[in-house]
Protein backbone atom coordinates (compact mmCIF):
# COMPACT_ATOMS: atom_id res chain seq x y z
CA UNK A 1 0.00 0.00 0.00
CA UNK A 2 1.42 3.39 -1.02
CA UNK A 3 1.11 6.46 1.10
CA UNK A 4 1.01 9.77 -0.73
CA UNK A 5 3.68 12.14 0.55
CA UNK A 6 2.88 15.80 0.12
CA UNK A 7 5.69 18.19 -0.67
CA UNK A 8 6.21 21.12 1.68
CA UNK A 9 5.64 24.45 -0.06
CA UNK A 10 7.17 27.80 0.87
CA UNK A 11 6.22 31.37 0.07
CA UNK A 12 8.79 34.19 -0.44
CA UNK A 13 8.25 35.31 3.18
CA UNK A 14 9.50 31.90 4.35
CA UNK A 15 6.16 30.50 5.49
CA UNK A 16 5.73 26.77 5.09
CA UNK A 17 2.65 24.74 4.19
CA UNK A 18 3.38 22.86 7.43
CA UNK A 19 2.95 26.02 9.53
CA UNK A 20 -0.34 26.70 11.26
CA UNK A 21 -2.04 29.87 10.05
CA UNK A 22 -5.03 29.69 12.36
CA UNK A 23 -6.00 27.55 15.32
CA UNK A 24 -5.94 23.95 14.13
CA UNK A 25 -5.61 24.91 10.45
CA UNK A 26 -2.47 24.44 8.39
CA UNK A 27 -1.22 27.18 6.11
CA UNK A 28 -2.35 26.94 2.48
CA UNK A 29 0.11 28.13 -0.19
CA UNK A 30 -1.15 28.15 -3.77
CA UNK A 31 -1.11 30.40 -6.89
CA UNK A 32 0.61 33.30 -5.13
CA UNK A 33 -1.59 33.04 -2.04
CA UNK A 34 -0.36 32.22 1.46
CA UNK A 35 -2.77 32.25 4.42
CA UNK A 36 -0.06 33.52 6.77
CA UNK A 37 0.90 36.34 4.37
CA UNK A 38 -2.79 37.34 4.20
CA UNK A 39 -3.07 37.30 7.99
CA UNK A 40 0.12 39.36 8.37
CA UNK A 41 -1.09 41.89 5.78
CA UNK A 42 -4.39 42.33 7.66
CA UNK A 43 -2.42 42.91 10.88
CA UNK A 44 -0.15 45.43 9.16
CA UNK A 45 -3.10 47.40 7.72
CA UNK A 46 -5.00 47.36 11.02
CA UNK A 47 -2.31 49.64 12.45
CA UNK A 48 -3.28 52.43 10.02
CA UNK A 49 -7.05 51.88 9.81
CA UNK A 50 -9.49 52.90 12.54
CA UNK A 51 -13.26 53.01 12.91
CA UNK A 52 -12.93 55.77 15.49
CA UNK A 53 -14.13 53.40 18.24
CA UNK A 54 -11.48 51.39 20.14
CA UNK A 55 -13.92 48.60 21.07
CA UNK A 56 -15.03 48.11 17.46
CA UNK A 57 -11.42 48.21 16.24
CA UNK A 58 -10.50 45.46 18.72
CA UNK A 59 -13.36 43.21 17.54
CA UNK A 60 -12.44 43.75 13.88
CA UNK A 61 -8.78 42.98 14.64
CA UNK A 62 -9.66 39.76 16.48
CA UNK A 63 -11.89 38.67 13.61
CA UNK A 64 -9.25 39.29 10.95
CA UNK A 65 -6.48 37.62 12.95
CA UNK A 66 -8.40 34.58 14.18
CA UNK A 67 -10.89 33.72 11.41
CA UNK A 68 -9.43 32.72 8.05
CA UNK A 69 -12.49 33.32 5.88
CA UNK A 70 -15.68 35.30 6.38
CA UNK A 71 -13.94 37.64 8.78
CA UNK A 72 -15.37 41.06 9.58
CA UNK A 73 -13.67 43.90 7.74
CA UNK A 74 -13.71 47.69 7.91
CA UNK A 75 -15.16 48.89 4.61
CA UNK A 76 -14.76 52.48 3.47
CA UNK A 77 -18.09 54.18 2.79
CA UNK A 78 -16.94 55.16 -0.71
CA UNK A 79 -16.89 51.42 -1.57
CA UNK A 80 -20.70 51.51 -1.75
CA UNK A 81 -22.55 52.57 -4.88
CA UNK A 82 -26.21 52.70 -5.96
CA UNK A 83 -27.36 53.16 -2.36
CA UNK A 84 -31.15 52.90 -2.03
CA UNK A 85 -33.23 53.38 1.11
CA UNK A 86 -35.31 50.28 1.98
CA UNK A 87 -36.88 50.71 5.41
CA UNK A 88 -36.58 52.48 8.77
CA UNK A 89 -36.60 50.66 12.10
CA UNK A 90 -36.47 51.68 15.75
CA UNK A 91 -32.65 51.49 15.80
CA UNK A 92 -31.83 52.80 12.35
CA UNK A 93 -32.35 52.49 8.63
CA UNK A 94 -31.67 49.76 6.09
CA UNK A 95 -30.32 50.45 2.61
CA UNK A 96 -29.33 48.29 -0.33
CA UNK A 97 -26.05 48.99 -2.14
CA UNK A 98 -23.41 47.42 -4.35
CA UNK A 99 -19.82 46.82 -3.32
CA UNK A 100 -17.92 48.79 -5.93
CA UNK A 101 -14.53 47.22 -5.17
CA UNK A 102 -15.69 44.15 -3.25
CA UNK A 103 -14.00 43.05 -0.04
CA UNK A 104 -10.48 41.83 0.61
CA UNK A 105 -10.16 38.08 0.27
CA UNK A 106 -6.43 37.28 0.28
CA UNK A 107 -3.03 38.84 -0.26
CA UNK A 108 -1.26 37.76 -3.47
CA UNK A 109 2.47 37.68 -2.73
CA UNK A 110 3.37 37.38 -6.42
CA UNK A 111 1.43 40.48 -7.52
CA UNK A 112 1.93 42.27 -4.16
CA UNK A 113 -1.74 43.29 -4.03
CA UNK A 114 -5.04 42.23 -2.51
CA UNK A 115 -7.39 39.91 -4.34
CA UNK A 116 -11.02 40.88 -3.86
CA UNK A 117 -14.28 38.98 -3.71
CA UNK A 118 -17.89 40.13 -4.06
CA UNK A 119 -17.07 42.89 -6.57
CA UNK A 120 -20.37 44.48 -7.61
CA UNK A 121 -22.21 42.26 -5.10
CA UNK A 122 -25.45 43.64 -3.64
CA UNK A 123 -25.39 44.11 0.13
CA UNK A 124 -27.61 45.47 2.88
CA UNK A 125 -26.38 48.44 4.90
CA UNK A 126 -27.94 48.69 8.36
CA UNK A 127 -27.20 52.17 9.68
CA UNK A 128 -27.46 52.30 13.48
CA UNK A 129 -28.97 55.57 14.71
CA UNK A 130 -29.75 54.45 18.27
CA UNK A 131 -26.62 55.33 20.28
CA UNK A 132 -27.72 52.97 23.06
CA UNK A 133 -27.24 49.95 20.78
CA UNK A 134 -24.21 47.92 21.91
CA UNK A 135 -22.43 47.68 18.55
CA UNK A 136 -19.16 46.38 19.99
CA UNK A 137 -21.00 43.69 21.96
CA UNK A 138 -22.87 42.58 18.87
CA UNK A 139 -19.68 42.51 16.80
CA UNK A 140 -17.89 40.44 19.44
CA UNK A 141 -20.68 37.85 19.41
CA UNK A 142 -20.77 37.97 15.61
CA UNK A 143 -17.02 37.45 15.23
CA UNK A 144 -17.24 34.33 17.40
CA UNK A 145 -20.16 32.81 15.49
CA UNK A 146 -19.54 34.17 11.98
CA UNK A 147 -17.84 30.99 10.75
CA UNK A 148 -20.65 28.74 12.01
CA UNK A 149 -22.96 29.36 9.05
CA UNK A 150 -25.75 31.40 10.58
CA UNK A 151 -28.62 32.66 8.46
CA UNK A 152 -27.32 36.20 7.84
CA UNK A 153 -23.76 36.71 6.58
CA UNK A 154 -22.05 39.84 7.92
CA UNK A 155 -19.27 41.15 5.68
CA UNK A 156 -18.03 44.05 7.73
CA UNK A 157 -18.59 47.46 9.11
CA UNK A 158 -18.50 51.05 7.92
CA UNK A 159 -19.42 54.58 8.94
CA UNK A 160 -21.64 57.08 7.16
CA UNK A 161 -19.50 60.24 6.76
CA UNK A 162 -22.61 62.46 6.64
CA UNK A 163 -24.28 61.23 9.83
CA UNK A 164 -21.26 59.66 11.61
CA UNK A 165 -23.47 56.61 12.30
CA UNK A 166 -21.95 53.13 12.16
CA UNK A 167 -23.18 50.67 9.53
CA UNK A 168 -23.36 46.88 9.48
CA UNK A 169 -22.57 45.54 5.99
CA UNK A 170 -24.43 42.29 5.49
CA UNK A 171 -26.03 39.92 3.05
CA UNK A 172 -28.99 41.37 1.16
CA UNK A 173 -32.12 39.24 0.87
CA UNK A 174 -34.37 39.55 -2.17
CA UNK A 175 -37.24 39.12 0.25
CA UNK A 176 -37.62 39.96 3.93
CA UNK A 177 -36.07 37.62 6.52
CA UNK A 178 -39.45 35.96 7.22
CA UNK A 179 -39.90 35.24 3.51
CA UNK A 180 -36.33 33.97 3.24
CA UNK A 181 -36.80 31.55 6.16
CA UNK A 182 -40.07 30.25 4.69
CA UNK A 183 -38.41 29.68 1.32
CA UNK A 184 -35.18 28.04 2.59
CA UNK A 185 -36.33 26.42 5.87
CA UNK A 186 -35.69 22.83 4.80
CA UNK A 187 -32.25 23.65 3.38
CA UNK A 188 -30.93 25.40 6.50
CA UNK A 189 -28.48 23.64 8.81
CA UNK A 190 -29.72 24.03 12.39
CA UNK A 191 -26.92 22.53 14.41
Amino acid sequence: MCQKISKTKYCPAGHSSRDFAYSGRQNHIYSGICDLCTKERFIQELKTCSSGNANIDKILQESQINIPYYNLQWMPYDNFQNINHKVDSSRGSVYSAELKNGRKECWNFLKQEWEYELIGHKVALKEITDSRYDIAGFLKMKSIYNHKGYVVEYYGFSKNPSTQNYIFVMELFDDDLHGYLNWTYLDLKWG
